[in-house]
């Protein structure tokens, strides 16, 4: 009789360290998945972050136009970094490297002004490959009215290669049968143009305002 219960102890304790390891295995999963639910809210958070802050900077240069509107009206690229400065309209959260800002994401970005345009290079450097696309849909396609044209520059692939243009999106004013509207743009084509970007490899997203 004193075997058989020391049998059941063993049988109760066996099933007992089961039974806790069975719910630490869901702990570490549920554990697991707040964490991965953390991280997309707090990039998601990030983006509308950055969005606005494009946002912000274009209206108010754009108010500011006539202080660099004669230097910007060439083919030759003038960098408006300084007006930027001037004007404050600098996000709090970002920093400065010469004519370049550095964002939240720590991408480099460089406002300038040609042909009359006002106009934004954002290199996308950072390991969230998905900004490329992000602000595609969530600021290029918004902002179709006011865009003359959307565009990525793929730089080298893993062979060094410059891979050039990706496909040219235009703006509502622009877009016809022959140039591709951004406002109809989907998912998918912003997946397309920002393959490079998405592959790992630096790419520059490339905005340019109608001219003012």
């Amino acid at each position: 009789m004193e075997d058989e219960g020391n049998m059941i102890k063993i049988k109760e304790n066996g099933r007992s360290m089961v039974e806790m390891l069975g719910v630490l295995a869901i702990i570490g999963v549920l554990s697991a998945g707040a964490l991965a639910g953390f991280s997309h809210a707090m990039k998601k958070h990030k983006m509308n972050q950055l969005i606005s802050d494009l946002e912000t900077m274009v209206e108010g240069l754009s108010e500011y136009k006539d202080e660099f509107g004669q230097q910007g009206n060439g083919n030759e690229q003038f960098v408006l970094s300084q007006y930027v400065r001037r004007f404050n309209l600098l996000p709090q959260n970002w920093k400065t490297d010469g004519y370049y800002f550095f964002d939240l994401f720590n991408n480099k970005i460089l406002f300038f002004a040609r042909s009359s345009r006002l106009s934004i290079d954002y290199s996308n450097t950072s390991e969230v490959k998905t900004i490329c696309s992000d602000l595609v849909m969530g600021f290029g396609k918004p902002n179709s009215h006011a865009l003359y044209l959307l565009r990525v520059w793929r730089q080298a692939d893993e062979n060094g290669e410059n891979q050039g243009n990706s496909e040219v999106y235009y703006g509502d004013k622009v877009c016809n049968d022959s140039k591709i509207c951004i406002k109809d743009m989907t998912a998918t084509d912003a997946a397309e143009m920002c393959r490079t970007c998405n592959e790992g490899r630096t790419c520059v997203l490339v905005f340019e305002f109608l001219p003012y």
